[in-house]
């Protein structure tokens, strides 16, 4: 009965993102798509870049690429950030933003930095929003996260850009999870480049 429940709240997280329903254990993609919005008024985030990145979290919440990715591990917070960066091959990223967590739904002030090896093609501005996936506490939030960057291709401008991080190192503690960032540019990184980013949470 229990896997059986865990696989229909899955299906009804990528499938049915149209919906208002969360989700028992974690946010829905309505309720990520909501948040978006929400958070990025906060952040004074131009409408259209709004309209950007609530497109393309639905879009990649709908990929197969990226179903089994979040099967098992429910959306246990959602962020939304705007980041500069600096440097042509070793480049360098800074940011801030605000995190809201599902148990709570208090909003926490965040910063990130980062960087990553490799070429990019587009601007140095950056909005994006990051989904938290497996996080067992809040307190377990934070720190330092490193993972592939894979954009869509130059020539391909209707694959959202996404990057996956995560924090494995901390698997024996209990404290591993994953973060799934999603930015607004569309067919602007060529290319895979190795990155790592940090994420502070001001509590």
């Amino acid at each position: 009965m229990r896997q059986t429940a865990v696989i229909g709240v899955v299906t009804f997280l990528i499938l049915a993102p149209a919906t208002n329903t969360a989700t028992s254990e974690g946010y829905s993609t309505a309720e990520a798509m909501n948040l978006v919005r929400s958070l990025g008024e906060s952040l004074d985030m131009p409408n259209e870049k709004v309209d950007d990145l609530v497109r393309n979290l639905k879009s990649v919440s709908a990929d197969s690429r990226y179903t089994a990715l979040l099967a098992g591990r429910p959306v246990s917070a959602v962020f939304v950030y705007r980041s500069t960066e600096a440097g042509l091959i070793y480049k360098r990223r800074s940011g801030h933003g605000t995190i809201v967590f599902k148990n709570t739904s208090d909003q926490v002030p965040l910063r990130l930095s980062g960087s990553s090896f490799g070429a990019s093609i587009g601007g140095s501005a950056e909005w994006g929003v990051g989904l938290v996936l497996g996080l067992k506490e809040n307190r377990h939030f934070g720190g330092n996260y490193e993972g592939d960057e894979k954009g869509a291709t130059a020539a391909d401008s209707t694959v959202p850009s996404a990057a996956r991080f995560s924090n494995a190192a901390y698997v024996e503690a209990g404290k591993a999870h994953e973060v799934l960032v999603i930015v607004t540019a569309r067919g602007l990184s060529a290319g895979v480049s190795k990155g790592k980013i940090t994420l502070t949470p001001e509590w």
